[in-house]
């Protein structure tokens, strides 16, 4: 049977990429149980959300006051936004996984994808920000 020689530099990825990835879905988990159960208080009641399921984003935000964008962090206190961790830990898997495998590219002086990770990294970081298409 032939030997497969894998990248450090993949095995790196796919370690963070389980790790994170699973994470997040647990911490959705959680946040589902959390909201569910009543555990922690919430924004809007459980009773309340089949009322909004048909609206658009922009019709369910102005309807609701629920914040948008980086302003979710601050609310993680309650129950309806605790899930919404998980969420952005999925979100940002790819970012992560960047960031973790980009000094592994600088020390083998591999400029080329040290350019290209470097540019991922910074465009997911200005659409995080929200400075294109944001608020």
């Amino acid at each position: 049977m032939k030997k497969i020689n894998i990248a450090k530099e993949q095995l790196r990825y796919a370690s963070v990429l389980k790790i994170v990835g699973s994470s997040g879905l647990i911490i959705l988990i959680i946040g589902f149980i959390i909201y569910s159960t009543g555990i922690l208080p919430t924004i809007m009641p459980i009773s309340k959300t089949t009322l909004y399921w048909g609206l658009k984003a922009s019709e369910f935000v102005e309807n609701t006051n629920m914040p948008v964008g980086l302003k979710v962090i601050t609310l993680f206190g309650y129950g309806d936004m605790f899930g919404f961790l998980g969420i952005i830990i999925l979100a940002a898997t790819s970012l992560i996984c960047f960031i973790i495998i980009l000094p592994t590219f600088i020390h083998k002086k591999d400029i080329a994808f040290v350019i290209i990770i470097t540019i991922q990294i910074l465009v997911l970081l200005i659409v995080i920000s929200g400075i294109i298409g944001g608020e």
